[in-house]
């Protein structure tokens, strides 16, 4: 047994604030536009260090989750191709099933990879749900398709995302709430009970009045991310921690030094009031 949770991204200002530089940057690195098919991995001491060494400073290698895609049938949406894949489509009947997924290379999000693929191959086996190829299935990257996970507000992983009306119906269900089966899933889709979640719609989905605050965000982030270009990630890490140390080094000190001046002035005045007593 499994039930759908009616979820809604909140009312409130909830742009996901914490996604630094440092993910516009990973997208950069790992952008589909730079993947080139994996090198023979080296061998030796020499190959391992550089290995090393590349991860440190352009981040992992995304390349094998591509491949991936293309091996279990499943589209891969990205930033640059959600708009014509997504938005510019004249099929009005059809329906993306999304899944926003994190680190590959983490055991959960493997395991919501299989289980979203063994889904899309039962809904691909049903040949009367599958006549006029309307459910299509694909994954979202959180970390590299960073812009479109902003727009939505999503500030974690997984999420499964039913995409319809050529994306402006949009309805979030934590993967959690359809249980560990894949047939779960697989009974959703053929009796449509995604429909029961209400739509995205509110000041901050795409088209409210409140939209055009999320699109500056990115638009600052895209460029902090090009004036940081040069900068190797650990380097960036390393100063953003002494940076945060610092600063909550000085608050706390502030603090004290509040405390210490109001204690000293609340001795002064007592001190006065027995001297006034004594006359």
């Amino acid at each position: 047994m499994f039930s759908l949770s009616l979820f809604s991204i909140p009312d409130d200002f909830g742009i996901p604030f914490s996604r630094s530089c440092l993910l516009r940057r990973y997208a950069d690195q790992t952008s589909l536009n730079s993947i080139t098919s994996p090198e023979e991995p080296s061998q030796g001491l020499l190959g391992t260090i550089k290995h090393i060494y590349n991860i440190a400073v352009n981040g992992p290698d995304n390349s094998l989750i591509y491949e991936r895609d293309i091996k279990d049938g499943i589209e891969r949406l990205t930033d640059e191709n959600y708009a014509q894949l997504v938005e510019s489509s004249t099929n009005e009947d059809e329906v993306w099933v999304v899944l926003v997924h994190g680190k590959p290379t983490d055991m959960a999000s493997d395991k919501m990879l299989n289980y979203h693929k063994e889904a899309a191959d039962l809904v691909k086996s049903d040949e009367k749900l599958n006549l006029n190829n309307n459910i299509r299935f694909a994954r979202l990257d959180y970390m590299t398709a960073w812009k479109t996970c902003t727009r939505w507000l999503l500030t974690k992983p997984p999420y499964l995302v039913f995409i319809s009306s050529s994306g402006e119906k949009l309805r979030f269900v934590p993967v959690h709430s359809l249980g560990k089966e894949p047939e779960n899933l697989y009974k959703v889709i053929k009796d449509k009970m995604y429909e029961i979640v209400l739509p995205w719609n509110n000041r901050w989905s795409p088209g409210g009045d409140r939209s055009q605050y999320i699109e500056y965000y990115i638009i600052v982030q895209d460029k902090i991310s090009k004036l940081t270009s040069g900068i190797p990630n650990w380097i960036l890490v390393l100063g953003f921690g002494i940076f945060t140390q610092q600063l909550m080094s000085y608050l706390h000190t502030g603090s004290d030094r509040t405390r210490t001046s109001t204690s000293t002035t609340q001795v002064v005045r007592e001190q006065k009031v027995v001297v006034k007593e004594d006359e």
